[in-house]
């Protein structure tokens, strides 16, 4: 059997999915939205033996909340009891770490040298590079493990993370509700109002770079998961804004075409709205994050990366398709 845990969040359950699609078989779903962590530490130990692999991508990622020991019980101890297990009975070990640990990123975004300086922004962050600094200093380890840093996820089935869902579909749930998007202000000199950069990368990406792990085995370690590639939310509004209005094609065909495009791209400077930044977060914010991939090439992963309107305009026609059902 292999294992998915988190298999009801965003990630964990876009990961089922495909492997279904691929052919796995004996897929095991945990998930604490179902199953307490105590039933969740019994399954694994008894099973230990039968298991071929384990997905572990359970976990708080709520930025906001401030309880630390919230985040040890639920992001850190599971991992450790989890890594530990699969030294034990040698099974390859792949998960969920984020791009929260390199915090204002004043120390780079580099997964090859450095981790034990990043300084994380919040308690999230925190329980996720501990966990990396721990995983780094162990003498026993699985075989083949993989502690992937995912930068900005977006794609179809987060609907459920409330306010913690990318950006991206917050801007289509606004445009669709009210037909205007709201993004932060910027408080911070060099960068304009939406001029915030971000390391976007498509669900389906982070997928195929889960399954490449476990199936090629590279060397063990921790890897960036974004696509090298910052853009600004302002390139995210307009994405969203031109595939909700399905203005996809760059070259119209007629005048009228190019008539109707000019006059709503016009109307999309009314559209987009900038607000003040919370000031209890201000400090706590990324301005720019991009992911240095280098490592992730070498290994051999070398599938081109969905770019952000690619990926926003499969996103946004499923959102689409959703809500004409």
């Amino acid at each position: 059997m292999i294992i998915v845990t988190g298999s009801e969040g965003f990630i964990g359950k876009n990961l089922v999915n495909e492997m279904i699609n691929r052919g796995y078989d004996e897929i095991v779903k945990l998930d604490t939205k179902k199953d307490k962590l105590d039933y969740i530490y019994q399954f694994l130990t008894t099973n230990a033996e039968n298991i071929k692999g384990i997905f572990h991508m359970g976990a708080i990622a709520d930025t906001k909340i401030m309880d630390r020991n919230l985040f040890d019980e639920y992001n850190v101890a599971p991992t450790m009891f989890i890594w530990n297990l699969c030294t034990e009975y040698n099974i390859p070990l792949i998960y969920a770490s984020s791009a929260a640990t390199y915090g204002d990123g004043e120390n780079g975004f580099d997964d090859e040298n450095g981790i034990i300086n990043l300084k994380p922004l919040n308690p999230y962050g925190w329980s996720k590079h501990q966990i990396d600094v721990w995983a780094g200093v162990q003498s026993n380890h699985p075989e083949f493990w993989y502690g992937l840093k995912f930068f900005n996820v977006y794609g179809y089935g987060e609907s459920h993370k409330g306010d913690m869902a990318s950006v991206a579909l917050q801007l289509y749930e606004q445009l669709h509700t009210t037909n205007q998007m709201k993004l932060f202000k910027s408080h911070k000199i060099g960068y304009q109002d939406g001029g915030q950069l971000r390391d976007f990368i498509y669900i389906d990406d982070v997928v195929d770079i889960c399954l490449f792990m476990f199936e090629k085995r590279p060397e063990s370690g921790i890897y960036n998961v974004g696509t090298g590639k910052a853009r600004t939310y302002n390139h995210l509004a307009i994405a969203v804004y031109k595939s909700y209005n399905e203005l996809y094609d760059e070259r119209p065909t007629s005048f009228y075409d190019q008539a109707v495009r000019v006059n709503k791209l016009f109307e999309f400077k009314d559209t987009l709205i900038y607000f003040d930044m919370p000031k209890k977060i201000r400090d706590k914010y990324q301005y720019f994050t991009e992911a240095k991939i280098n490592k992730l090439r070498s290994c051999g992963y070398d599938k081109p990366f969905h770019e952000l309107e690619e990926g926003i305009e499969k996103y946004v026609k499923k959102l689409k398709s959703e809500k004409n059902n």
